[in-house]
């Protein structure tokens, strides 16, 4: 009979969770747009990364969060209207780095909106009559951002832990040409995360 072979798992490791999201700086932007988003999104965060050494991980993050509602209204309210409803999702190369119960993850790639406008009249042309239309749009920028956790609750490898996320959000109104908006996001969480080691 062939011996037994012990399989060790895979050294990988898992942040998941969901939070709470919230502006943590405001960009005045442009002054007939108006935000109707709540100051306050659920969202969720999440990181598979592979093991390189014993407190060094690389990987993917991703998150995505409720939508942002925006309203471009032409000055005066009396022309073109655009509403906006943005789906914002963000995907990127993540390095995850833990001393004992503490972990940071930084990461950075591209920042998603997925855009569903819909209006009336044209913005190029504010005489032309006021006939409804809607639009879809993606809008893609760079994104990037840090992760960083305490972990609470610990059982092997397996941890429940409290997390502050910080990112870039950048936001387009290319349907309107509005001036766009940059700022920070903070999201407050408790995750689940998996540690390989």
């Amino acid at each position: 009979m062939a011996p037994l072979v012990a399989v060790a798992d895979p050294p990988l490791d898992v942040i998941a969770g969901p939070g709470v999201r919230m502006r943590a700086s405001v960009d005045e932007g442009d002054q007939d747009v108006t935000d109707h988003s709540s100051g306050a999104l659920a969202a969720l965060d999440a990181t598979l990364a592979l093991r390189v050494s014993n407190h060094v991980a690389i990987g993917i993050h991703a998150s995505v969060s409720q939508p942002l509602h925006y309203v471009d209204r032409y000055p005066f309210g009396n022309g073109p209207t655009a509403e906006y409803q943005m789906w914002p999702y963000d995907l990127g190369l993540v390095v995850p780095v833990s001393f004992g119960h503490a972990w940071v993850a930084p990461w950075v790639g591209v920042a998603v909106l997925d855009q569903y406008v819909s209006g009336s009249g044209s913005f190029g042309s504010p005489e032309a009559p006021l006939s409804p239309w809607t639009k879809h749009a993606v809008d893609v920028n760079v994104g990037f951002g840090l992760t960083a956790g305490y972990d609470l609750i610990s059982h092997g490898v397996d941890h429940l832990a409290l997390f502050v996320a910080v990112q870039r959000q950048m936001i387009s109104f290319e349907v309107s040409g509005a001036l766009p908006l940059d700022y920070a996001v903070v999201t407050c969480g408790i995750a689940y995360r998996r540690s390989s080691r």
